[in-house]
């Protein structure tokens, strides 16, 4: 049970601790010392609600040591995300791919498997498409990148348009008052029937903590 005088920061107690969290895990100190706050440009410290608020003295440290501890423990997850994950260029090589803005490879790609994307999605087996197209982007303008080997492809049992509407309303919500469930759709016949050209989608193994903003909700609607 949150004390009365918190109610008003839990949330930011919540999410100073989920920070921290992320922040050990991937290996780094989080130590906090309230001395290592002074960095902090201190427009950045909202104090102007401590004035609206009532209670001993001690209280009011409490609120600024919170305060401090959040802004801390933000900055250092940008660090972690921004700086050692990488996350613009991360974004930039997904750019590659998803929005083909180097779009060559998958020119490469056709040319070298046309009968292949032809056939039916049970006739092929995922390994054979990914070593299409690990050669096609080894053989493109995409070679040079340092995240090409994260790059793989699947085959969806889903067609474009199921994609979409999964994509637009995702299991658990509702849609047209009713909860819709993306197990529920037919696939026998038609999964079995669809090409590989209307079954292929390129994938992305993003690591930890990267994968907490590029989440496979996100990479759902790229692909």
């Amino acid at each position: 049970m949150t004390p009365n005088f918190l109610v008003k920061y839990k949330n930011k107690i919540l999410h100073t601790g989920k920070y921290l969290n992320v922040i050990r895990e991937c290996g780094r100190d989080i130590k906090y010392s309230s001395d290592q706050a002074e960095d902090l440009p201190r427009e950045d410290l909202k104090m102007e609600v401590h004035d609206q608020l009532e209670g001993p003295k001690y209280q009011f440290e409490v609120y600024e040591h919170i305060d401090k501890a959040y802004l801390w423990s933000s900055k250092k997850l940008l660090e972690v995300i921004f700086q050692e994950g990488k996350l613009l260029e991360r974004l930039d090589s997904m750019k590659h791919y998803f929005f083909m803005d180097r779009g060559d490879f998958f020119a490469h790609l056709l040319d070298g498997s046309e009968d292949l994307f032809e056939k039916t999605s049970e006739a092929v087996t995922r390994e054979k498409l990914d070593s299409y197209l690990e050669l096609a982007i080894r053989s493109s303008s995409v070679k040079s990148d340092p995240y090409k080997d994260d790059v793989g492809c699947t085959l969806n049992k889903l067609g474009i348009s199921e994609q979409l509407f999964v994509t637009k309303v995702t299991s658990g919500k509702t849609f047209q008052g009713q909860k819709f469930d993306a197990n529920q759709l037919n696939l026998g016949q038609h999964s079995r029937n669809m090409k590989v050209y209307e079954s292929f989608t390129l994938t992305l193994n993003v690591s930890w903590p990267l994968s907490l903003v590029i989440s496979k909700k996100a990479l759902n609607k790229y692909q």
